[in-house]
């Protein structure tokens, strides 16, 4: 076999390979209810706010150009919230126990959250929040279940 031919041959086995690892993406229109579980919720004090965010920028405090894609508050006594019809793909929620009901994640002197906190995926923490890699699932089909695991630092 000769130079030409050895080249064809490879580019064919590549195409096939590459065929056999082929996973269709979320086909455009189709729609899913992202339903999450907020576990270990200190009290019922007060709302949790989540916020669903579809890729990296901004990810998890939000802000203008990045990528939230929906908020949402509810009682914290519910430990459940639906975001319904969110485009099937990749997505990443942040949720704070804004447990004095005054729009944001308390901190203490030192800047260590003082109300509580999670992540989709429940990611182990180092040195602040979580990171959209970390943190982010897959919404498929009609309804897809998170569960997130409030955490609290003192």
């Amino acid at each position: 076999m000769n130079s030409k031919h050895f080249a064809a041959a490879c580019g064919i086995l590549a195409i096939a390979n590459a065929s056999l690892f082929f996973i269709p993406s979320a086909k455009a229109g189709y729609t899913g209810n992202l339903e999450i579980k907020l576990n270990s919720l200190r009290n019922a004090k007060g709302r949790v706010c989540l916020t669903v965010f579809s890729g990296p920028k901004g990810f998890p405090s939000g802000g203008k150009g990045s990528n939230l894609k929906s908020s949402r508050c509810i009682a914290a006594s519910s430990k459940t919230v639906t975001f319904a019809n969110l485009p099937l793909g990749n997505y990443a929620i942040a949720a704070i126990h804004d447990s004095n009901s005054d729009g944001k994640l308390n901190t203490n002197g030192v800047g260590m959250p003082s109300e509580g906190f999670g992540f989709s995926n429940n990611p182990p923490l180092r040195f602040g929040p979580a990171s959209f890699a970390d943190s982010q699932i897959f919404v498929s089909g009609t309804k897809t279940v998170v569960q997130i695991q409030m955490r609290y630092v003192n």
